[in-house]
């Protein structure tokens, strides 16, 4: 399934950046870091002054940049990208405003549409639901090529993807990058090369 909900997100940090630099952010990610915290990654007009305005916003904490001019940063309150990432949904498109936050997002598990809207209403107000579409499912067109991942692989993958590690030159290098994690950098180095093989293996033995 995938559907768009708009929800009034006036009080959230993210929001409260948009409102003080008055520039709508977009949202690539958003995943679950550390005791409900959400390591959010977002694509503004400014970076230079969104990181800034996030910097002194309650909330919000290690925002750094992350290469491509995108802004990680710790949302340590309620974000609704959150909500969607901790119930297995894919963020597709994401607009966050000084009043609200836009979400497109697909779900594999059809299931799992009423679990997340009592999440949305439940920590948010004004939560509306449109573009609701479904399709049939279809074995190739839904397989996971991150199926053979732990989900801390899958973080460790993900995070180390979006906060540049694989670009060149590396916006973070593999310190910046475990430290980001809360983890230890040969930790990290393990993890990743644990990811690659397992990724590998699901691509190349699935042909």
């Amino acid at each position: 399934i995938q559907f768009t909900v708009t929800i009034n997100s006036a009080e959230t940090p993210l929001s409260r950046v948009v409102a003080t630099t008055d520039s709508p952010v977009g949202m690539t990610a958003a995943i679950p870091h550390d005791d409900h915290n959400a390591l959010c990654y977002l694509s503004p007009e400014d970076p230079a002054a969104f990181a800034d305005a996030a910097s002194e916003t309650a909330g919000i904490d290690r925002v750094q940049r992350a290469g491509d001019g995108r802004v990680q940063a710790v949302v340590t309150e309620p974000c609704p990208g959150d909500v969607v990432t901790t119930h297995g949904g894919t963020i597709r498109e994401a607009r966050v405003e000084a009043a609200t936050t836009t979400l497109t997002i697909r779900f594999t598990d059809r299931e799992a549409f009423d679990p997340v809207l009592e999440a949305f209403t439940a920590q948010f107000d004004d939560v509306a639901i449109s573009e609701f579409t479904t399709s049939a499912s279809d074995s190739e067109t839904d397989r996971d090529p991150l199926a053979g991942l732990t989900d801390r692989q899958r973080e460790v993958l993900e995070v180390a993807y979006r906060s540049g590690y694989f670009e060149k030159p590396r916006t973070n290098d593999a310190t910046e990058v475990a430290e980001t994690l809360d983890i230890a950098r040969p930790t990290y180095d393990e993890i990743l090369r644990a990811a690659h093989r397992n990724l590998l293996t699901e691509l190349f033995e699935a042909e």
